[in-house]
């Protein structure tokens, strides 16, 4: 395509530089030169012709280069594109190879790994198991031990309840027969005479376990014909203590009657008051003898 624009572009400068030839020529001679310009243009013309002939022959020659080329060209890609397609498809090939071994490898350093990791691990787990059951059969051991000294103590515990219940049962037993002798003191102090009777064995039980025989006497006889429930026989100075047994009861019981009125429960306390000074003086008039006796007596309540 190249060498055909040559050719016309050689064409057009011949046919200009002709043209010019001419025009210098008609001026310096145009009647003489006009056969030699008829020539050089008929000679030009038919070498314009020949160019014209020479450049049909190259355009047609040029297709066939061109199709020549096409089919070159078609049939060097096409091979160029079996080459690649072969060289890639080898590529492939052994790229799938290398990474299949890489994998392979891979596979079987992960599968040491995991083999040396799993020995390791089980070394491991098989020391935590023996530690943990030495450990569990220290707890165990610890455990039983606490439960047999519970169970022990449990044991103490209820047998100590048992005694404690049987303590109590025992208790209550007495406190029945208290509550029966506590009525039955109830129904004898009811009565002056039962009172006093029995204020003078409390007295005679008290006396007789503290005292020797030789130190005291009961229902003993005064100068002033009056008898005292007891005589203690005390070294000198105190000398000899008259004791009386008998006490205001009636007035006291009112007093402390929770279940009487205020007003009567006052009026038990005034009387009881009352009661108290009488029989200190009852007793001081009776058991006290100047001479004979202490200067002081005693009242059992």
């Amino acid at each position: 395509m190249n060498f055909t624009y040559l050719i016309i572009a050689m064409l057009l400068v011949s046919v200009g530089l002709s043209i010019y030839i001419l025009i210098r020529l008609s001026k310096h001679s145009e009647n003489q030169n006009i056969t030699r310009v008829d020539t050089r243009l008929e000679d030009l013309i038919k070498r314009i012709a020949q160019l014209d002939e020479r450049l049909g022959e190259i355009k047609l020659s040029q297709q066939e280069t061109s199709a020549e080329t096409r089919e070159r060209l078609v049939t060097i890609l096409a091979e160029h594109n079996t080459a690649f397609e072969k060289r890639q498809a080898d590529a492939y090939k052994s790229m799938a190879e290398s990474l299949q071994t890489g994998i392979t490898n891979l596979q079987k350093q992960i599968g040491d790994y995991l083999n040396r990791y799993s020995e390791d691990l089980g070394k491991r787990m098989e020391g935590l198991t023996k530690r943990t059951d030495e450990r569990l059969q220290q707890i165990s051991g610890q455990v039983e031990k606490r439960l047999t000294e519970g169970f022990e103590k449990t044991t103490a515990t209820f047998a100590d309840i048992l005694k404690r219940l049987a303590l109590i049962d025992e208790a209550q037993k007495k406190i029945t027969e208290l509550s029966t002798n506590v009525v039955s003191l109830q129904e004898v102090l009811s009565d002056k005479r039962s009172r006093g009777a029995f204020g003078e064995v409390q007295l005679n039980a008290l006396i007789s376990n503290i005292m020797p025989e030789h130190s005291y006497q009961l229902q003993y006889s005064l100068p002033n014909n009056t008898k005292a429930d007891c005589a203690l026989f005390l070294p000198e100075p105190t000398g000899m203590i008259m004791i009386d047994s008998k006490f205001p009861l009636e007035s006291y019981q009112r007093m402390t009657d929770i279940s009487l009125p205020e007003s009567e429960r006052k009026a038990a306390e005034k009387q009881f008051r009352q009661d108290i000074g009488k029989h200190i003086q009852d007793i001081a008039s009776k058991y006290i003898i100047p001479g004979t006796t202490s200067d002081g007596a005693m009242m059992f309540i």
